[in-house]
Order: structure tokens, then C-alpha cells, then sequence
């Protein structure tokens, strides 16, 4: 049997503190099949003397024999880029991974990775989030499932992840970006058609960014080295981002079909937005949501209240309803909300409210094995009568939603999300189930209606309710806002 092998690059500069601790981990590893490959770039007696120091202790320790340490090179100093392409040259894995000599390697993660692929046999590149560990409570990086529209946006991907060797070979590092650059190479490869598969684990740490490091030079110049990735790469200013604390999905979904830009935190780093366009305001977390809506004397702003953002307001103190309505007053933030029920409620404690439904269409087409749908727990034996269709008890992960008997409330913030919907209900645009005489007949009635939809051999589209804006329409209004 193959036990394919994994080349760790690691480009060292003033490195000195933190290589030795990056070495070991990767020999502590329980997978076996590897080399370490480390690019110094530029002569730097520190780092050279901390590297045979290590190499060193693990002889005395028996963990390596002579001649088994890393193999050691040395370049002029070119920048990071240049070094892990200089590294990736003397490789000979099936994967590569740039792993950087601040990086502590968590237990078993060459073995969690080379699983990973053996998993997704289509997969061109694991990646997942990263912790830091010289933070107390090692606070972690989140990454994301693999979305090309949000990569355009923000990068949630480290160059530091493993990679099928062939796609090192034709996309090099571009070495004309000094920082930024991991997410200049991750972008140019997935638009080359390369699929990465995100891994919802944590296989290494790494350091806080450091004053004199990458992550410094591109805060310090964010617009200029973003600008650059935007240039060579087509992708057009854009003038409005959605953010969203609790509905992330959901707004990435109209950033793509409006064209516009999408941030977890729009104010991390410096911008040129005209409008921030916020997905639901959750009350619990009001700090929060205004962290991310920026400076008074920022862009526009807009928050979009959710029907469930209403119902927990319903919770709330008149008071404290009253002192929220005139904050967003006093900010100068716009208000909408999905339904007039929504709207007369805010209205009644002085918000600043309009009726505004916008509708998210869904990314791809609802087919087999696409398609998944949830269902309340009284329905259990629908969902046995399905088996060959895919079903989740998260509302969040489904496609379509069973709403028997629910309030538009409930229909309208599944229509939000982009999603199928069946109901008993005569509302436009779902899937209506006429009421049965009895449950056999309504279970019946529901298994059909669900094959129909899962089974289609087109595309199937929620049908877009009277009360929704196209996204189109809604576009156009975007750009009236920015005005």
C-alpha cells in the first residue's frame, strides 16, 4: 500500500525563538512519511545555530540518528515567497505543505491530513482553522466550508495547509507580493478550478503576529496590498458589505447575488464602503453588532432585522426597547424588517422602520444529493420514509424546510435563507401541502411533495413570494443607498 509523502517547507527568517519548537513538532509526529525541507532566507547565524541546537538535542534524545535531521538550505534574501519556492523545488512529496517556522504542529496532524485526503479522494487541498500558542487560552483562527465568492472577499484559507503537489507546479508563489501572498496563491489556484475541503479541526498553532512580520505590513498597508490582489485578479471595487453575527450564510448569499463585498468584521481593516448592510441585530450580543457596524462617522448603515431578531426583542424591557430605538436614532443607522407585523412592533418604540423583504437565491441546483431537508420531530416517520434522501435535525444546514402550521414569521425567514419551503399554508411561492383528513395522507403528501422537489431534473427555485425584492431590484436600491 502507497503511504503517500508530505513535504514541510519552512521558509526561516530571524526566526531563531520559535523554530526549534516548529522543528520538533514535526518530528513528533506519529505519521511517518515526510521531510522537512527549511529555506533560511538570507545568512542568519541565530537561526542556523537555533536549527542544529535542535537537531542536537533530538540526537542526544535518540529520537533521530546522524544524517536523519532536515534538510537545510540557504538563499539571499528574497522575501518568503522566493524561499518556499526555492524549498519546493528540492521536494519530493505528493503534497506540500508551507508550514512556517512559527507553526507548532498539534499531535497527529500528518496523519489527520493524509486521512483527510484519503477521505475526499477529489480534494486538491485540506485546510481547516489554527490556534495561537503564546496566548493564554490559545484562542483559534476559525475557518469556513470552501466558498469561491467569500475568498474574493476575505481570506479564511493558510498557505500553511497541504496541497497536491502538482498544483505547486503550475501556480507558483508570486513573489511580488510581500504580504497578503497566501491568500494571492489560494485564490489563484481555486480560480484555476482547484478544490480545497475544509476540515472543522485545529491541526497546528501558531505565533500572534509580530510587529516586524507579514501580517504587520499588510494592516499597516491594507488597501494598497488588497488593491493588488483585486487588480491581478479582476475583481471590482465593491461599495457595499454585508456582515451578519448569527446569519453569515445568508450574507454571503447576497453579497454573490448583488455583486457585492462580505466581511465577518468590515472595521478589522481599513475600507472605502459606502454602506454596511447587516443581516439581523442580535439583542444579546448588541456590543458586539455595533463593533461590527463601524464609526459613526463611517459609511452608511443598515440593519436588516430578521424575524427572529423581533421575537427576542418581544423578550425586552419597554425600557430598554426605547433606549436601543434612540441609539439607532442618534447613530443615524437605517432600519428594515421582513414582515409588517415586524415593522409595527418596532415602530411602536421608536424605530426608524421600513417593510423590506429581499430574497437570497440559492447557490446551486437542488438535486439528490444536494438537497436537504429538515423536518420537525413529529414527522419522524416522513423522514424514515425518505431514506434515500439526505435530512438533517439542523435547521441551519437544510435546504428545505417542512413549516406546518407555522406563522409567515417562520416562512419568511426560511424564504431569507434561499430555501425550499412546504407548508400547509397558502403562501406564495412555497410548496403548499393542502390540509389531509388524515396523517397517513399527510405523510404521503409530504413524501411526494419532497421527492418531487429532490428528484428534479432541473433546477428547482423557491418560487419568489409578492412580498420579495429580485436581485436585481434589490441591487439597484443598494447602489440608490450608497448615493
Amino acid at each position: 500500500m502507497h503511504n503517500p509523502k508530505i513535504s514541510l517547507v519552512m521558509p526561516a527568517y530571524k526566526s531563531a525563538a520559535t523554530i526549534g519548537a516548529a522543528i520538533r513538532s514535526i518530528y513528533d509526529q506519529d505519521y511517518k512519511v515526510w521531510e522537512l525541507i527549511i529555506v533560511v532566507d538570507g545568512p542568519c547565524k541565530n537561526t542556523m545555530d537555533a536549527i542544529l541546537s535542535t537537531i542536537d538535542g533530538l540526537l542526544e534524545e535518540h529520537k533521530i540518528q546522524t544524517g536523519q535531521g532536515p534538510k537545510t538550505i540557504v538563499i539571499p534574501h528574497s522575501g518568503a515567497c522566493a524561499a518556499r519556492n526555492a524549498g519546493a523545488e528540492q521536494s519530493t512529496g505528493d503534497y506540500i505543505s508551507f508550514f512556517s517556522s512559527d507553526f507548532v504542529a498539534e499531535p497527529g496532524m500528518l496523519r489527520r491530513w493524509i486521512e483527510a485526503f484519503e477521505d475526499n479522494p477529489d480534494a486538491d487541498m485540506i485546510y481547516g482553522g489554527y490556534r495561537f500558542w503564546d496566548v493564554e487560552g490559545k484562542p483559534a483562527m476559525f475557518s469556513q466550508p470552501y466558498d469561491l465568492y467569500a475568498l474574493t472577499c476575505y481570506n479564511y484559507i493558510d498557505g500553511g495547509f497541504p496541497v497536491k503537489r502538482e498544483w505547486w507546479e503550475k501556480h507558483k508563489w508570486d513573489e511580488a507580493f510581500k504580504s497578503l501572498n497566501d491568500w494571492e496563491w489560494v485564490l489563484r489556484m481555486c480560480l484555476d478550478g482547484m478544490k480545497p475541503v475544509y476540515i472543522p479541526d485545529f491541526t497546528f498553532s501558531a505565533q500572534m503576529p509580530q510587529p516586524d512580520g507579514l501580517s504587520y505590513d499588510s494592516a499597516d498597508n491594507w488597501l494598497e496590498r488588497f488593491g493588488q490582489i483585486k487588480e491581478k485578479h479582476g475583481i471590482p471595487e465593491r461599495p457595499v458589505c454585508f456582515c451578519s453575527l448569527d446569519y453569515s450564510e445568508e450574507a454571503c448569499k447576497l453579497a454573490r447575488a448583488t455583486g457585492q463585498d462580505v466581511q465577518s468584521l468590515p472595521f478589522f481593516k481599513p475600507n472605502n464602503y459606502k454602506l454596511i448592510y447587516m443581516i439581523g441585530f442580535n439583542i444579546q450580543q448588541a456590543n458586539k453588532c455595533a463593533e461590527m457596524l463601524g464609526p459613526v462617522d463611517g459609511p452608511k448603515r443598515l440593519v436588516h432585522w430578521m424575524p427572529a431578531d423581533v421575537r427576542n426583542l418581544k423578550q425586552s424591557k419597554i425600557a430598554d426597547l426605547e433606549h436601543l430605538a434612540q441609539a439607532f436614532t442618534e447613530f443615524g443607522l437605517i432600519s428594515y424588517a421582513c414582515t409588517a407585523e415586524d415593522v409595527k412592533f418596532l415602530q411602536r418604540y421608536g424605530f426608524n422602520v421600513q417593510l423590506k423583504y429581499y430574497f437570497a437565491w440559492p447557490d446551486h441546483h437542488v438535486n439528490g444529493h444536494e438537497f436537504k431537508v429538515w423536518m420537525p420531530p413529529e414527522f419522524g416517520d416522513v423522514k424514515r420514509g425518505i431514506p434515500d434522501i439526505a435530512t438533517t435535525d439542523n435547521k441551519r444546514e437544510a435546504t428545505c424546510e417542512v413549516l406546518m402550521d407555522r406563522p409567515w414569521g417562520e416562512i419568511a425567514e426560511a424564504f431569507l435563507g434561499g430555501k425550499q419551503v412546504i407548508t400547509n399554508a397558502g403562501y406564495e411561492g412555497a410548496w403548499v401541502v393542502p390540509p389531509q383528513k388524515t396523517h397517513p395522507e399527510l405523510k404521503t403528501a409530504l413524501i411526494n411533495t419532497i421527492r418531487n422537489i429532490a428528484h428534479s431534473k432541473t433546477p428547482v427555485l423557491p418560487r419568489l413570494p409578492k412580498e420579495a425584492t429580485s436581485a436585481k431590484k434589490f441591487g439597484k436600491e443598494l447602489m440608490r443607498l450608497c448615493r
